[in-house]
């Protein structure tokens, strides 16, 4: 890994897990134990998504309808943040579907976050 690509690795654990927070703050639906536990969710979060969402990616096969493969990638990004919590033990989410409508969330929030100045 570059040190490029290790900055950016940081960076995006980080506003992971200031995500995870707000949505853990927000939503009792999700619980996220505490600071530390929010940057190692964080952490397994994001190379669950590098490593693991590529490889689950191209067992599907390609899909024409742009909204059906959004709800696929949508369910995929779900079953992540639940393996994520469960490898961790960080925390709790209440199902699968909870998953997704925090999953939309917490991209929204990563959106919002990067283009703060602090993270450029």
């Amino acid at each position: 890994m570059s040190m490029a690509n290790l900055g950016m690795f940081v960076v995006s654990t980080i506003v992971t897990a200031i995500a995870l927070m707000i949505v853990s703050f927000l939503f009792p639906s999700i619980k996220i134990s505490g600071v530390v536990p929010a940057i190692i969710l964080a952490i397994v979060l994001n190379l669950l998504n590098v490593y693991l969402f590529p490889i689950i990616m191209s067992w599907i096969p390609a899909i024409s309808s742009p909204i059906l493969q959004a709800l696929v990638r949508l369910l995929i990004n779900a079953i992540i943040l639940c393996i994520a919590i469960a490898v961790t033990g960080s925390g709790s989410i209440n199902g699968i579907g909870t998953a997704m409508i925090i999953s939309v969330i917490i991209t929204i929030l990563q959106s919002l976050l990067m283009t703060l100045p602090i993270f450029k």
